[in-house]
């Protein structure tokens, strides 16, 4: 796999990199060569990241074409709101995007329940603009953002990912598994009906799952973007065939302020041009 170092001037695109199928009942955090800790040191600098951004030409708006006030929704990761992508849609909507947070305060829980805000915020911003609307989700919030697109492709013109674990959700770092399963147990503490549901597991069939189905296709264009960084998702299961894959380098958490994600962004979002209703 070709890598770029974060001083590159340009993000790579790369051909999908390999991942090694798990059978959908086998334990969450678990594959075929053991348990997989991560790298949660790594995670650590994102400040740094951030620091970088802010001295970055990108940061700037250089080389940056205006948005023309093409729609943008904004989705957080796993145990992450929207305070995480605010510098993220701070820094669109002064490129000339009309991009929008989703509304969630603390992304675990359901999944179903979590996509019917979706859909409404979806709704409002396609009827304010005219246009389809381009999802961005970094995480848990890119698995969100691939479902939407099934489920709502007449109102999704792109989805771009951020280390999303597309290929296997349960492709994680011990330590994450165990917060997923904190949720998970969150979940059917509060809401019994989803224990019934298999919510959190392969087994249940709402509309999220629907969803993720219905995008196989690729009906609606999905660019994935990874790290061989990552310290908290699997790298090889950051993309899905038939997708438009970028490596960047960087952490998982530093993606919402890594300057190559940025050009990324600007770059994937000005192929898709605004279409009025």
């Amino acid at each position: 796999m070709n890598t770029v170092g974060v001083d590159d001037a340009e993000p790579q695109e790369v051909a999908r990199p390999g991942s090694t199928p798990r059978d959908a009942g086998s334990a969450p955090g678990t594959s075929p060569a053991g348990r997989w800790w991560g790298h949660p040191l790594r995670e650590y600098g994102w400040p740094i990241e951030f620091a970088a951004l802010l001295a970055d030409p990108v940061w700037r708006g250089e080389g940056v074409a205006d948005g023309e006030g093409r729609p943008v929704l904004l989705i957080p990761g796993f145990m992450a709101g929207d305070a995480s992508l605010g510098t993220m849609a701070r820094w669109l909507r002064r490129r000339g995007y009309r991009a929008e947070l989703s509304g969630i305060r603390w992304n675990v829980g359901c999944a179903d329940r979590i996509l019917d805000g979706l859909h409404t915020r979806l709704d409002r911003l396609h009827e304010r603009t005219g246009q389809p609307v381009a999802v961005v989700g970094h995480s848990r919030g890119g698995l969100l953002g691939n479902a939407l697109a099934g489920l709502r492709p007449e109102r999704v013109s792109q989805v771009i990912t951020l280390g999303s674990p597309l290929a296997d959700n349960n492709d994680i770092s011990v330590l994450t598994n165990l917060a997923v399963t904190g949720a998970r147990r969150l979940e059917y503490g509060l809401h019994p009906e989803s224990r019934r549901r298999g919510c959190f597991t392969s087994a249940c069939d709402c509309s999220y799952a629907r969803g993720v189905a219905a995008q196989q296709s690729r009906a609606v264009p999905l660019t994935c973007v990874l790290t061989p960084d990552d310290g908290i998702v699997a790298p090889t299961a950051c993309s899905l065939p038939g997708a438009r894959t970028i490596e960047v380098r960087g952490g998982h958490i530093a993606l919402a302020w890594n300057a190559q994600v940025y050009r990324v962004l600007a770059q994937e979002l000005a192929r898709s041009r605004p279409h009025q209703r």
